[in-house]
């Protein structure tokens, strides 16, 4: 439909989604590269952290051992990406930050919020 719509009006991909949307009614927004940018290394550090939880749940550790007394299946475990929190405050901070994320990502992702600690 785009081609299509590009090579009858001579207009560029951009042209044509306007075209259509300005036909059908729907307004086109337009995101900054920037605010696209952040948005795409937030994802990419909560995909670090879920990873992060799913490590610490590992083949040996005593919480997957509940899990299957629970009648969670290994299987059920990594399709969910099941995974298990260390009592430390701070261990997941510290992994992302050798990850190279900064502590005010950290905390825009909603991981971590700043205390008195």
């Amino acid at each position: 439909m785009f081609t299509f719509i590009q090579e009858i009006e001579g207009v560029d991909f951009k042209g044509a989604l306007q075209m259509l949307a300005d036909k059908a009614g729907v307004q086109v927004v337009y995101e900054k590269s920037e605010k696209r940018d952040e948005r795409d290394r937030l994802y990419s550090l909560l995909e670090t952290a879920a990873l992060f939880f799913v490590r610490e749940l590992g083949e040996k550790h005593p919480g997957r051992e509940y899990l299957h007394k629970r009648g969670i299946t290994d299987e059920t475990i990594k399709s969910f990406r099941i995974g298990f929190a260390p009592d430390s405050w701070d261990m997941l901070i510290e992994y992302l930050k050798e990850k190279g994320y900064t502590e005010k990502e950290i905390e825009l992702a909603g991981l971590a919020k700043k205390g008195e600690r």
